[in-house]
């Protein structure tokens, strides 16, 4: 895992750091706020890191609980857990811990959108 999150930087020079994530295979996984979760783009960089379940699946919903987190199965394609390891380049590690954290950062406790969120 760490030679593919490492690799990732090697294959990605526009990127400053890099993560690993995998599919979240339980409902019970998705819904839980103290697992992760990470939304991408189709290249695969992140979009956002929650501790809600997102993607939100709006029609993945138990009937009669509108807006509420009840759901009945994972959304397809499944949705990504995020695994707590980062490879970083080193004029960016340098940097970020003088950047001021986030709204978000602080609102979902998650570092990783500090990053997000300063671009």
């Amino acid at each position: 895992l760490i030679d593919q999150v490492a690799q990732l930087l090697i294959d990605r020079p526009e990127a400053s750091m890099s993560t690993a994530a995998h599919a979240i295979s339980e409902l019970v996984d998705f819904c839980n706020p103290n697992v992760v979760k990470v939304v991408t783009d189709a290249r695969q960089m992140a979009l956002y890191f929650s501790r809600a379940p997102i993607p939100w699946w709006r029609d993945g919903q138990t009937a009669g609980n509108p807006g509420g987190d009840a759901f009945t199965q994972l959304p397809s394609p499944p949705p990504l857990r995020h695994v707590g390891i980062y490879a970083y380049r080193a004029g960016f590690l340098a940097q970020f811990p003088l950047l001021n954290p986030a709204p978000i950062e602080q609102l979902e406790s998650l570092e990783q959108l500090r990053a997000l969120w300063h671009g």
